[in-house]
């Protein structure tokens, strides 16, 4: 009985001091104090470290009998505490040491070694001073005000005074190291995913429940039809998601597949993870229609032109706290990141949905098409010449098995006047009626069909720039076929409208893999790397005037030929001169021809379009219509 009463006590009592609230009166030095032992140890160190720097310099210096003033500069400028802040830009040792005296280039390397150990000693007293500040800035209040922003299974865990403690350490390192700004873009209230809402438009994706149940998770990357980031891409760039969301489109039928796994693991994560070392988790949510999970785009965390990995996991309650962050504000403020084979940890019971690894751009969207020079155009065959670096990756110019091309390309300022006349009826007209029947071979006791009822005779028949109101109601020609179209005489329509770019280029851009992240090696193309692009609607643009100008030649010639053939054989009949030769009727048809067909005949594209001509680049979400971005290219 007495037993019973003291399990009783203790459980009582126990619960009482688990839901009791921090106080942090008394937690307060003890999230400062390891801190500032870091900071102290870490500027003592440096400090040291420099000592002994300095004293194999000075044994050099006396060694070689060097002048210290040329050396170290007046007054020992570039030598003493706070030399690195006379230096333009860091210091380095001469790349050839062939035929040198090998104690002056031990004094090179000295003089560089001593200037990072200056420059992260005042790294680290410029820390010690912040810390001074917060210290009168955040005291209990500030901490039980963060405390309280935190969501209840971000506090879940830290029920115990070296649970906050730490926590507390670990925000400090965080407000040491970001701007005051910055902190808000950790504040667990805004942590709530916001799907952009793309409409994806899909192809090629077969899969349903049946075929997905028995696989294993995590999908395989040819199984996911879309991403954000994609898997291998070469050039991500982190800004064109303005609500700073990504997603993972899964298969068809999938949504079933992950109520029946995740059950037991409700909590979605995206993490990321750096091939440095760094690593980060940001809030996913699961839309079951698509199905797709969306997640938040990590702040301050992509730096250019480096490998990453992003996982997407399921994980239990309570199995993650707001430490996550303690990584990459560690990193901040030790100025060193963790070994790469520490990143990507998993945590105990999580399920991997997806798994991805890419590179971020070098550039911005904005600057890398600012290294998009355009140059000649060649106006025979449409064909562009650029220059660029970071050439465009096979996503971004022949898609993926489940999508199109993510960067297409448009022209503005064209002659409204040219594609006028390129779809005038007048032109449709003109190329495929009358029909000039054949009189060779024909005698002249026989009539032609045109000599029995005088169809040629019309006036609109012979002199074809009349015919605007005759041909009316020949319909233009329809934009955006995909292929020419009969329409008599044995003419064609051309092809006008939308089709697909191409893009050639003279440099390979690898495909990211998992490889390249472990060995965190990025793969560097050449820069101003020569190219050809094909705007499928300058190049349509271009053949159409070809076909056209071809077409006009030969109906006029066709005509020239059969009128003066007409005239001979009335001649011939009547015994009435003919009214002039072939080079005559040739240029009765010049004269006579629709505005639009003379339009045609005598278009110069160079000549119309000028400089005016502005090529738009136009890039997409994966899966989706919807563009990140449609901005204009400079012109070289």
């Amino acid at each position: 009985m007495r037993t019973a009463l003291l399990l009783t006590c203790w459980l009582a009592q126990t619960q009482m001091l688990s839901a009791q609230k921090p106080d942090w009166e008394r937690i307060t030095p003890m999230i400062f104090a390891p801190v500032e032992k870091e900071i102290a140890d870490s500027i003592a160190t440096r400090r040291s470290e420099a000592r002994t720097i300095r004293a194999a310099m000075e044994q050099i210096i006396a060694e070689k009998k060097l002048d210290r003033v040329f050396i170290f500069g007046p007054d020992d400028k570039y030598f003493k505490e706070g030399m690195h802040a006379n230096f333009k830009s860091a210091p380095g040792p001469m790349l050839v040491d062939v035929d040198r005296d090998t104690r002056i280039v031990q004094l090179e390397h000295f003089h560089v070694a001593l200037f990072h150990s200056d420059a992260a000693l005042h790294r680290w007293l410029g820390l010690q001073t912040k810390l001074a500040g917060l210290k009168t800035k955040h005291g209990r209040y500030a901490w039980q005000g963060r405390y309280e922003q935190l969501s209840p299974e971000k506090r879940q865990g830290l029920d115990r005074e070296q649970q906050w403690a730490k926590w507390g350490a670990n925000e400090l390192i965080c407000l040491l190291t970001d701007n005051e700004a910055d902190l808000m873009l950790r504040n667990p209230a805004r942590d709530k995913v916001n799907p952009i809402g793309l409409k994806f438009v899909l192809k090629n994706d077969t899969t349903n429940y049946e075929s997905l149940k028995n696989m294993v998770l995590p999908f395989p990357s040819d199984k996911i039809p879309a991403s954000f980031p994609l898997d291998g891409q070469y050039a991500f760039f982190p800004e064109e998601s303005i609500p700073r969301v990504g997603y993972v489109v899964l298969p068809r039928g999938s949504n079933y597949l992950l109520y029946e796994r995740l059950s037991n693991t409700p909590l979605l994560k995206a993490r990321w993870s750096s091939a440095s070392g760094t690593r980060l988790y940001t809030d996913a949510k699961l839309e079951n229609m698509e199905p797709v999970i969306y997640f938040n785009l990590p702040e301050n965390f992509f730096q250019p032109a480096q490998l990453y990995r992003l996982e997407v996991v399921a994980l239990p309650e309570g199995a993650f706290h707001i430490v996550e962050e303690s990584d990459v504000c560690g990193t901040r403020f030790r100025g060193s990141a963790p070994k790469a084979a520490d990143a990507g940890v998993s945590v105990k019971g999580e399920v991997k949905i997806a798994e991805m690894h890419f590179r971020t751009s070098r550039y911005t969207l904005r600057e890398k098409l600012k290294t998009m020079r355009v140059g000649d155009i060649n106006w025979d065959t449409g064909a562009i010449a650029f220059v660029m670096d970071e050439p465009l990756e096979l996503s971004e110019r022949m898609g993926g098995r489940y999508f199109d091309p993510l960067v297409s390309f448009d022209y503005a300022n064209v002659p409204s006047k040219l594609e006028q006349s390129l779809q005038d009826p007048a032109l449709y007209y003109y190329l495929c009626v009358p029909a000039v029947e054949p009189l060779d071979g024909l005698s002249l006791d026989q009539l032609a069909i045109v000599e029995q009822d005088n169809t040629l005779d019309a006036p609109f028949v012979r002199n074809t720039s009349l015919v605007t109101k005759s041909a009316e109601g020949y319909a233009k020609q329809v934009v955006a076929r995909s292929v020419p179209k009969r329409i008599g005489n044995g003419y064609v329509l051309p092809t006008l409208g939308m089709g697909r770019d191409s893009f050639v280029v003279s440099a390979w851009v690898p495909l990211i893999d998992r490889s390249h992240f472990k060995q965190s090696r990025v793969p560097e193309p050449d820069s101003a790397v020569p190219c050809t692009l094909y705007v499928a609607q300058l190049v349509r643009i271009v053949q159409a005037l070809k076909l056209q100008q071809s077409q006009v030649r030969q109906r006029m010639e066709e005509r020239a030929v059969f009128f003066h053939q007409l005239e001979k054989r009335r001649s011939a009949r009547t015994g009435v001169p003919a009214s002039g030769d072939l080079a005559y009727f040739r240029q009765k048809e010049a004269e006579h021809l629709p505005a639009s067909a003379k339009f045609i005949l005598e278009a110069d594209l160079k000549q119309l379009y000028a400089n005016t001509i502005t090529i738009m680049y136009r890039r997409l979400f994966p899966g989706s219509e919807q563009a990140t971005a449609t901005l204009p290219l400079d012109r070289g």
